[in-house]
């Protein structure tokens, strides 16, 4: 069953310039660059579940970090 969610994810656009730089960064770890596309992701609207599935991800574990 899928449930359809909406983000409570909220970002400053503080934090939001952050993700972005890390997010296409070449020297950050590739774990902090993917973590990165997911937050943005999420707070964009999209469900853990899109995301998951837009990464090739599991999504009991695209959820795990957050």
């Amino acid at each position: 069953m899928i449930r359809k969610t909406t983000s409570n994810l909220i970002l400053t656009d503080e934090e939001r310039k952050l993700l972005k730089k890390i997010s296409s960064s070449r020297k950050e770890k590739h774990s902090k660059v993917e973590r990165a596309k997911y937050i943005l992701d999420y707070s964009n609207g999209e469900s853990v579940y899109s995301i998951a599935k837009k990464y090739g991800e599991n999504q009991k574990n695209s959820g795990k970090d957050y």
